[in-house]
């Protein structure tokens, strides 16, 4: 193994994946550790055990599925027509897939798949040259054909091949390359920075759902300033989301930062100041699943709620709250980092919370409607809806109340309607 190599945890991993290897080997084939793990244990950085391991091997899906299965605690094929077996041994899973090459064709959303026998190859159609690396398994020998660690020493984001031809066998790189760049501390490279702007355009063939994945995986990392900048410059994030103010982007970058690396949070601080309306047509348009949905609306609907300063006295808080529910954690750090004054209206409706001898999480009337209609001698119809609406409003008016307290005022509100 070359000296050179600072793998602090490669013998671990190597260990833990020598069963499988030496069965490749024994039955005349090679198998290679591949991908983003490569790249962060030459950085140092811990490989959790929950994580997979990518393994590409000279053998085919039918030969993989040979050679793992007497020792496989699980076998899934569901991609083994693209060369992939997935295997669970022991604690961790692996993703064995046959050396091969991902091409998109002009029009199309789907990659054709051309098995390879040469490692190479199949580094050479990787995204960037810094996951274009591979340990040779089960002896831990470095291959780095195309100098990624020499990119990963001077901070630099290149592609193997031209990035023309990297971004042409899938567009979605052009979106990884801001997440590496913001995730890693790189620096994009001239030539593919270049070439993300001549072909922002061509990242309308890919599905919607790895588009969304991929903007969230960028704004998971600690800082996705510089990704997000990247994407503004060469008008992909045009592309993603078209309507963003790019004007804006500066502006918001402090509070990316500020509110951490929360995709959903994030994602509503971008939206934030468009119409209620716009912003769901985006999401949808995102594939967004109908929770999330529903969770953004609320953070961007409670901060611009609390933007206003009507959060004043107790029963504007419960108001609110009742309204926001757990959002209104999210929107206050939202208003706090992105509206003028936003650090007061945040603190005061903080300061009255922490005040309040009560539990907010449970705002429900004191009443239950067969209650009310109880109390009042009423059969179900409009006036019990008007009665159920007085007691909601006299919880959140007046805070927790005993149901002989309600009742009572219940029936004076009831004999004060009756004589209107």
């Amino acid at each position: 193994r070359p000296s050179t190599m600072p793998f602090a945890q490669l013998d671990s991993v190597i260990g833990e994946a020598t069963e499988i290897a030496v069965r490749f080997r024994d039955a005349g084939f090679r198998t290679y550790l591949v991908g983003g793990v490569v790249r962060d244990l030459w950085l140092d950085r811990e490989i959790a055990h929950h994580i997979d391991l990518d393994l590409t091997t000279d053998a085919t899906p039918d030969d993989i599925r040979r050679i793992v299965d007497p020792v496989a605690d699980a076998v899934w094929l569901q991609g083994a027509r693209f060369g992939t077996v997935g295997v669970r041994l022991g604690e961790r899973d692996y993703e064995i897939t046959t050396h091969r090459s991902e091409v998109y064709v002009e029009t199309s959303r789907k990659p054709a798949v051309r098995f390879s026998t040469a490692i190479d190859e199949d580094l050479s159609r990787r995204d960037f040259t810094i996951n274009a690396m591979a340990v040779e398994l089960p002896d831990g020998e470095l291959i780095d054909p195309f100098g990624g660690v020499a990119d990963l020493a001077a901070g630099r984001l290149r592609t193997p091949l031209d990035p023309e031809v990297s971004f042409t066998d899938d567009p979605l790189r052009m979106l990884r390359a801001a997440r590496f760049c913001a995730g890693y501390g790189l620096v994009v490279d001239p030539r593919v920075e270049e070439a993300m702007e001549g072909m922002h355009d061509r990242l309308r063939i890919v599905s919607v759902e790895r588009i969304r994945d991929e903007l969230d995986k960028l704004l998971a990392v600690a800082d996705p300033t510089t990704g997000l900048s990247l994407l503004a410059r060469t008008g992909l994030l045009r592309e993603v989301l078209p309507e963003f103010d790019l004007a804006l982007l500066e502006s918001r970058e402090e509070a990316l930062v500020v509110l951490g690396p929360d995709e959903h949070h994030r994602l509503a601080a971008l939206l934030f100041g468009l119409d209620h309306d716009v912003v769901r047509e985006r999401l949808r348009a995102l594939r967004a699943s109908n929770e999330r949905i529903r969770e953004t609306l609320a953070i961007l609907d409670a901060a611009a709620e609390l933007a206003t300063g009507v959060v004043q006295d107790p029963a504007s808080l419960r108001r609110w709250v009742a309204a926001a529910g757990e959002e209104r954690h999210r929107a206050r750090a939202l208003v706090s980092a992105l509206v003028e004054g936003g650090d007061v209206l945040a603190s005061r409706s903080r300061e009255l919370e922490d005040g309040l001898v009560e539990d907010l999480a449970d705002l429900s009337p004191p009443l239950t409607g067969e209650e009310v209609m109880a109390v009042l001698d009423l059969r179900e119809g409009p006036q019990v809806g008007e009665a159920l609406d007085f007691v909601r409003t006299l919880r959140l008016d007046q805070g927790p109340l005993s149901p002989e307290e309600a009742v009572r005022h219940l029936r004076a509100w009831w004999e004060d309607r009756s004589r209107r």
